[in-house]
């Protein structure tokens, strides 16, 4: 899923590593800000992450998947008409499905590594990827 697809693998990244912050989980916090980073995202970037719509860091197509993803975990009947037809203005019909996508898909995974308490230990330190939501 985050490998395929008309969308890019870096933009996907992001709103996996917004979503794994909002669900306050750090196996797959810290997974996937590394994958971020390899993909080009700056420490100044990640760390934007928590307040995308105030930051020049980021695009206006990135801003809106980021808001997707902010929306969807928090409160998905909360996305109204207005914001799903921004998200339309920048994604064509077969690419909308494709952050929400991997948005749910995180959704799960954040819980079920929630549930393992899966351990850190493996993974090296980041100050980038505390838990803050």
């Amino acid at each position: 899923m985050l490998n395929t697809g008309p969308l890019p693998k870096a933009l996907k990244e992001p709103v996996s590593v917004r979503t794994s912050q909002l669900n306050r989980t750090p196996y797959c916090l810290a997974s996937h800000t590394k994958i971020a980073r390899n993909l080009g995202w700056s420490e100044v970037q990640i760390e934007a992450l928590h307040d995308a719509a105030g930051s020049e860091e980021f695009s206006e197509w990135e801003k809106v998947a980021i808001h997707l993803a902010e929306v969807m975990t928090l409160n998905a009947h909360g996305y109204s008409e207005a914001e799903f037809a921004r998200l339309r203005s920048f994604y064509s019909e077969g690419e909308v499905g494709e952050p929400m996508a991997a948005i749910g898909l995180f959704n799960y995974f954040n819980r079920f590594n929630d549930l393992l308490r899966w351990s850190l230990r493996s993974l090296p330190a980041q100050r980038s990827w505390r838990l803050r939501a």
